[in-house]
């Protein structure tokens, strides 16, 4: 999907630490957020990386807010993306015979 053509030109990459007891909840509502394109749960500082689409900084600042005023939420780290080199390309796979052998 063109997130660009579709007027999301904004791509911010959060990096969240979450309270144990609240990470499922969390989650859950990110993934309820339609502008979170993905989110990973991960090892490491953080405990979540999500990936989101903005139309404008304003709105991906928006977000931020939430994110800060969220109890849950125990540290975000975030960057805005200057020029995406490569997004969600499709994978390319050998024929099933060859991968088998």
């Amino acid at each position: 999907m063109n997130y660009d053509a579709l007027g999301f030109d904004v791509t911010a990459i959060f990096e969240l630490e979450i309270a144990a007891n609240a990470l499922s909840e969390t989650t859950s509502k990110l993934r309820d957020d339609r502008r979170m394109v993905a989110i990973y749960r991960v090892t490491g500082d953080h405990d979540v990386v999500a990936i989101g689409k903005y139309e404008n900084t304003t709105e991906m600042s928006d977000q931020v807010q939430v994110f800060m005023t969220n109890s849950a939420i125990e540290q975000t780290n975030v960057s805005v993306v200057f020029e995406a080199i490569s997004e969600f390309e499709p994978m390319e796979f050998e024929s099933v015979a060859s991968v088998r052998s």
